[in-house]
Order: structure tokens, then sequence, then C-alpha cells
């Protein structure tokens, strides 16, 4: 399938910030498919705007997730995992200092997608080492210029550790 609208990432460079609006309605487009992968017990472990492609330029676009190759596929008997691998700017604390962790872990790199969208730049600087990554990493805040209390309330449930866990994508 061709993707006339190129990368997210390419669009969000382009555009320099989105709107609240746009910024919504494309972040509520990946959400229902995140979900319905963690329905099918898929965790992706790569969300990030090169993974999302845009079907065509203007309004009528839609977002499709591609690049499953880090992807895993969680069961009923197997929920976790502990692989440290992805884009270390998208990636979840817990996945930094390899714990145990489930499909959350894309609800976290949704909250990185949402403000990128909003702001233009990603919300945590990404150092050379994983412990630096970490170290920057608070659970929940960076700064967030010149958006709604709506827009903020729901990064901050998606980029706090504690709250994200009992967060799912239906609920940013």
């Amino acid at each position: 399938e061709f993707m006339k609208g190129g990368e997210l990432f390419d669009y969000v460079v382009g555009e320099g910030t989105l709107s609240e609006e746009e910024a919504s309605g494309m972040i509520r487009k990946i959400m229902s498919a995140v979900e319905y992968m963690h329905r099918q017990g898929i965790v992706h472990r790569d969300l990030k705007p090169e993974n999302l492609l845009l079907t065509e330029k203007g309004p009528r676009r839609e977002v499709k997730i591609i690049d499953f190759g880090l992807s895993k596929l969680l069961g009923a008997e197997v929920e976790t995992t502990q692989s440290f691998l992805g884009t270390r700017g998208y990636l979840a604390p817990e996945m930094l200092v390899t714990q145990v962790y489930d499909k959350r872990v894309d609800t976290w790199a949704l909250g990185v997608l949402m403000y990128e969208c909003l702001v233009g730049t990603p919300p945590f600087e990404v150092p050379d080492s994983v412990e630096e990554t970490h170290a920057r990493i608070p659970s929940g805040s960076s700064a967030t210029p010149a958006i709604s209390l709506t827009s903020k309330s729901c990064k901050a449930g998606s980029l706090h550790s504690a709250r994200r866990k009992a967060l799912a994508p239906s609920l940013l």
C-alpha cells in the first residue's frame, strides 16, 4: 500500500507543531490501532513518528503503524517481557532499566508522540547513555508550553510511570 502522505515525523517537522484539534485526531487514530494490537496480544515496542505513515496529504488522511520488527506477541500465559530494544527517546522507564514490562510501554510512546505533535520537540532530551536518559526522565514532568489543560492532563497521564500503570490507550 503506497502512503502518499509520508512519515508523521516529516509532517510534524514541516508543520513545526500541530493544532490541538489536528494532534488529537491523529493520536486518536493511533490509539485506536494500538488498542486493537493490544487486544490481539501484540506490543509494538517501537512506536515513533518514523513508524507512522500518512495515507495522503490533506485532511482526510489516515495514519498507519509500520515496522513490527521489534513487536512481541504476548498471550494469556506470557503477559510481560524484559527485552531492551527500541528507540531510546520513546522507551518507557521500565524498559530503560530492563525491568519486566507489558503492553503499557506503548502508552508511554503515545505520550511522547502526543507531546511532539503539540510542541514540536521531544519531551525529554536524549543523552548518550541509558543511565543519563533514565535520570532525565522524571515521573511525567516535562515542560508543556501553551497547550490546554486537557492536553496537559492527557500527556501527564501517559508520561507518568505510576499513573500509566492503570491507563489504557482508550482512556487517554
